[in-house]
């Protein structure tokens, strides 16, 4: 991707591949921390260690939209581009792979499961146990179905704002400022009122939130793509995204 953008090819190819990239590392490090998490911590440190994690989340995101939110408007007064800020992500990663294994070197984690099992075996496995719970199957297709609307919802906002939005840097404020203040809403949500609501109600019923919210930020987007007022995308994006990153943020789409 970065070979890409520094040569002549059209930008929307490297682009579209920064997005799924982008999409994958935003799921699949926190799916990540949370494996570890239950491996490194006890049932009975999980209580006070799990909402730490939560935040963590919440406040490392809220870090990176909020940078995301200023480097917009500086690009926009300035030489600068954005695109090199793209590097900064493999080098982490290449970070979190050769540290991570050395710190956790003697958790129940680094002692394999006693079988070698090929990439073939295990997605044979996986398939095998979503067929036979009926539950999981359930879980995994309406999973599917949220996180493709979801991406839909998103460019349909890119639609809507580009009708108003000119420079590209103004476009990447108005995107991270919108996510920042999603998270900071979600953050206080989890504190205050998710917490008490899901021990009430269960998981269950929390899970059955993000379909509905889905549901309806579809109607409103689609409402801001007929009428082309990006404050009504904004609130689309924001009941969507908000509902998504509290269930995410606890592991529950993780789980999923």
């Amino acid at each position: 991707m970065l070979v890409l953008f520094a040569t002549s090819a059209p930008t929307q190819i490297p682009s579209a591949i920064g997005v799924i990239l982008a999409d994958q590392m935003n799921f699949m490090l926190p799916v990540l921390i949370w494996t570890l998490a239950g491996d490194v911590f006890t049932a009975g440190q999980a209580v006070t260690v799990y909402p730490v994690i939560s935040r963590s989340l919440y406040i490392g995101n809220i870090l990176g939209f909020g940078a995301a939110a200023a480097i917009g408007v500086v690009s926009d007064r300035t030489d600068f581009s954005p695109a090199w800020l793209l590097v900064i992500p493999p080098v982490f990663l290449v970070a979190v792979a050769a540290f991570v294994p050395r710190i956790l070197h003697d958790v129940t984690l680094s002692e394999g499961h006693g079988k070698n099992e090929s990439s073939k075996e295990s997605m044979k496995q996986s398939l095998s146990l979503l067929k036979d719970l009926t539950a999981f199957k359930w879980m995994l297709g309406v999973s599917l179905s949220v996180m493709a609307a979801g991406a839909i919802l998103e460019f349909g906002f890119f639609d809507v704002a580009k009708t108003t939005v000119e420079s590209t840097g103004a476009l990447q404020a108005i995107y991270a400022a919108v996510f920042c203040g999603v998270l900071m809403v979600g953050l206080a949500i989890q504190t205050w009122v998710s917490t008490p609501l899901m021990k009430r109600a269960g998981i269950a019923k929390a899970l059955q939130i993000l379909p509905v919210a889905t549901l309806v930020a579809s109607i409103v987007m689609v409402i801001a793509g007929a009428t082309e007022q990006i404050a009504v995308a904004i609130i689309a994006i924001a009941r969507s995204e908000e509902h998504t990153s509290e269930l995410q943020s606890r592991g529950l789409i993780s789980y999923a």
